[in-house]
C-alpha cells in the first residue's frame, strides 16, 4: 500500500489547479488543513478518505470505491498523473474506446 503522506503532499501542491471527473466535470479544490473541499460541492474530503481510497488505487472508475465519500472526485484526484506521480496505473484494453472504465487494474512495474 502506499503511504499517504507524499500523496497527500502532492494533493496539497495542485490545489487550484483544474482537474477533470471521469465524466469530464471540471473541478478545482484547496486544502484548508487535513481535508480538502472542491468548488462543486459543499462537501469535505478528508485526507482519512483519501488514505483508505489509495488502498483501493488503481480503480477503474469511481464506482469501484464507493464506500468513500465524494467518490467522484477522490477518485478524479487520485488517478490524475500529477497525483499518481507513476505510483500506479491502469491499463487499458485495445477494445475500449474512451474513458477509464473497463480497463485492467496493475501496479507499476518497477522492473521496466
Amino acid at each position: 500500500m502506499t503511504d499517504i503522506e507524499p500523496v497527500w503532499e502532492r494533493i496539497r501542491r495542485h490545489a487550484g489547479e483544474e482537474f477533470l471527473t471521469i465524466t469530464g466535470l471540471s473541478f478545482v479544490y484547496e486544502v484548508p488543513g487535513n481535508y480538502l473541499r472542491t468548488n462543486r460541492t459543499v462537501r469535505h474530503l478528508s485526507k482519512t478518505n483519501f488514505a483508505r481510497a489509495l488502498a483501493d488505487m488503481p480503480a477503474p472508475g469511481p464506482g469501484a470505491i464507493p464506500e468513500r465519500q465524494g467518490a467522484s472526485y477522490t477518485w478524479a484526484i487520485l488517478m490524475d498523473e500529477r497525483i499518481r506521480s507513476g505510483e500506479w496505473w491502469l491499463e487499458r484494453t485495445p477494445s475500449e474506446h474512451s474513458g477509464l472504465s473497463g480497463g485492467i487494474a496493475r501496479p507499476l512495474r518497477t522492473d521496466a
